[in-house]
């Protein structure tokens, strides 16, 4: 029996597989930041009271990732890497795996 795999963490522009309850679909990581590395977002709470709310959470990296829609619609959305793996914001499970370099 095979030890399930660590979550990788993401890098900007990376193609990935994402797969969640919904089905699969292929996109491409937007953006990445981890808590330490937070913008600063004029309008936003202040990044210390984020970095806390996001340290209570175990949330270790964010990914803004794109991915083009069944109906050609470009669809964004924010994945977060947790202690349990990433997760979208409703708290769902995605296994989103980088596309090997060529």
């Amino acid at each position: 029996m095979s030890m399930p795999t660590e979550p990788q963490t993401l890098h900007t522009s990376q193609r990935v597989r994402i797969t969640g309850a919904a089905g699969a679909v292929d996109g491409s990581v937007l953006e990445t930041a981890t808590p330490p590395r937070l913008p600063y977002i004029r309008g936003a709470p202040a990044v210390e009271l984020v970095r806390e709310i996001l340290a209570k959470c175990h949330i270790h990296q964010l990914a803004m990732i794109t991915y083009t829609a069944a109906d050609s619609q470009p669809v964004m959305f924010l994945a977060l890497l947790t202690d349990h793996g990433w997760r979208d914001l409703h708290g769902n499970r995605l296994t989103i795996t980088p596309d090997r370099e060529p």
